[in-house]
């Protein structure tokens, strides 16, 4: 793992059973949204480490039970990481 850098991927479990997205659907904008904040933020210094050893990247996946959630989690991501754009990247899957 780079440096001890880790990617948080949170997806939303009502999309599944609440608005009944297909999972194939779910999963995909999980994927899309990991690429879109690995592009946006492609030339951090932190980015790039994370990218330099593929073999390595290490990625944690959570679920919350909805939308709500990502302002809880945003902020406990904000308080505890500093050296990267946190907002931005919660802002990037959100969009």
């Amino acid at each position: 793992m780079a440096a001890g850098l880790v990617q948080y991927i949170v997806v939303r479990s009502d999309l599944l059973h609440v608005l009944k997205w297909p999972f194939g659907a779910v999963i995909t904008q999980a994927c899309h949204a990991s690429s879109a904040v690995l592009h946006r933020f492609y030339t951090d210094p932190n980015t790039q480490l994370y990218l330099s050893d593929l073999d390595r990247m290490h990625k944690v996946v959570l679920q919350v039970t909805g939308a709500d959630f990502f302002v809880n989690i945003g902020n406990v991501i904000i308080a505890s990481v500093s050296s990267f754009d946190v907002l931005n990247a919660v802002n990037t899957i959100v969009e």
